[in-house]
């Protein structure tokens, strides 16, 4: 089949009634069978207008079509009430010769998008520790106390009843372990957590179990002055320095790391920073606050470099860098992420693309995707596109000659615009019904191409002008 597009144009004849052709052909394609010399239903177009009119056949097809205006009406009437016989026989016949398309070019020169990245300068990063207090036992007597994250322990002469207390008797080294047994195994509730503990010779060493500096609240206290205190609190607690990148927290340990969630903070800056970006790239858990972007890290004599992906581009630089005190983030997120685009096309100031294209990968991928959206856009006129490499040929669907100027509109990216060129006009055959009679109302016309074919195959497409 052919599709027969009308395209308006001011009559040559002038007149003061101006001439309309059928509406539903204004706003729609008219399918030829491509057997109509043979059939025995005509296409049937109206020229409405009580003066002089004129029209043109023009090929804007890729095939060569045959035309044959068969028939006219030469009274004003009705479209609707003409009949076989009101047409009197008026043949114009002609070959109307195929177009060649214009063609214009964009080439995607360069200028890929811009991956977000962020540094982390790690400087004598610590791991956790807990906080610990002593007690050392001199000659301690019954009803002595001591008071640990406020529980009270109690002297006593001989075997002690419960863990409450401890016994004082035998010897220094003996009453510093059956305290350290009652502060372990007790089952009290204390102020800050929970403690262990254990002894050497007269002195029974404390440890919470409330990680970094926060258990160097917990209270020490004593009666009688046969206990020896550290110090009113416990001291030595550490809080360990971490990293939140792209809100997944990575723990600094003393030792191997567990897992990927952790880093190894021994021997130097630059074992923990390698250690660190290790466990950035291979995490496995999904990013929290942008879900859809894994990053990647590197290192260098204590400095990791976070970088999201380079397709990412801006949206990389919503990604979270948060240090601690003996690493220090570069920022509060990645920076200098630019997202690159291809954001639109127009030929003779008409939008041939459906919205913008992210760069991909490559010049020639993103090239690839821009000339697959322009073909799959609709447009008026309407056109098509390749690409080889980088260069997209964008060629209009009309064969017909064409100096249309091409203008690329990018983010980013760089482009080189070549303006339309290179075609030639089909064959047209201009039908004046002065040439028959004075005035025409309706006109009966059939087509077929030359190329032949099987009906249903679109081969070429019609222009009727007015």
């Amino acid at each position: 089949m052919t599709a027969i597009t009308l395209v308006p144009k001011k009559p040559s004849i002038s007149s003061r009634v101006p001439i309309f052709f059928d509406k539903a052909l204004e706003n729609a394609s008219i399918v030829i069978d491509n057997a109509a010399y043979l059939a025995t239903k005509d296409r049937l177009y109206d020229v409405h207008g009580m003066g002089k009119g004129w029209a043109q056949f023009k090929n804007v097809g890729a095939n060569s079509i045959d035309m044959l205006i068969e028939k006219t009406h030469k009274e004003f009437t009705d479209i609707t009430t003409l009949t076989e016989v009101d047409f009197e026989d008026e043949v114009i016949e002609d070959a109307i010769a195929a177009g060649v398309a214009a063609t214009g070019t964009v080439d995607v020169t360069g200028g890929p998008s811009v991956k977000a990245e962020g540094d982390l300068t790690l400087v004598s990063a610590v791991a956790n520790a807990f906080a610990t207090g002593t007690a050392q036992c001199t000659s301690v007597i019954a009803t002595d106390t001591i008071t640990v994250n406020g529980i009270l322990y109690t002297g006593v002469a001989g075997v002690k009843a419960n863990n409450e207390q401890f016994s004082i008797d035998t010897s220094n080294t003996a009453c510093a372990a059956d305290l350290a047994d009652s502060i372990t195994n007790d089952t009290r509730t204390g102020t800050l957590g929970d403690q262990t503990a254990t002894s050497s010779g007269d002195t029974v060493t404390i440890t919470t179990d409330v990680l970094g500096t926060t258990g160097d609240a917990i209270t020490l206290a004593q009666t009688g002055g046969t206990i020896t205190l550290s110090g009113a609190t416990f001291s030595g607690g550490v809080t360990a320095d971490q990293v939140i990148v792209n809100g997944l927290v990575y723990l600094g340990v003393a030792g191997a790391k567990a897992d990927n969630t952790q880093f190894s903070i021994d021997t130097s800056d630059t074992a923990a920073a390698t250690d660190l970006a290790d466990s950035i790239t291979n995490d496995t858990r999904t990013p929290i606050t942008v879900p859809t972007i894994d990053v990647i890290a590197t290192n260098s004599l204590g400095v990791v470099t976070v970088e999201a992906p380079i397709n990412d581009g801006a949206a990389g630089n919503a990604i979270d860098t948060i240090g601690s005190a003996n690493i220090t983030a570069a920022g509060a997120t990645l920076a200098s992420g630019v997202s690159s685009s291809m954001d639109g096309i127009t030929v003779d100031d008409i939008e041939i693309m459906s919205g913008p294209v992210p760069f991909d990968t490559d010049d020639d991928t993103t090239a690839t995707n821009v000339a697959a959206n322009i073909t799959a856009n609709t447009s008026i006129p309407n056109y098509t596109a390749v690409a080889v490499g980088s260069l997209i040929t964008i060629t209009k669907v009309e064969q017909e000659a064409s100096t249309f100027v091409v203008v690329s509109s990018t983010t980013v990216l760089t482009t080189t615009d070549v303006n339309f060129s290179g075609g030639a006009n089909g064959k047209s055959v201009a039908f004046s019904n002065t040439a028959i009679s004075p005035e025409i109302t309706a006109l009966k016309f059939r087509f077929k191409e030359t190329a032949g074919g099987s009906p249903g195959a679109v081969k070429s497409e019609m222009g009727f002008i007015r």
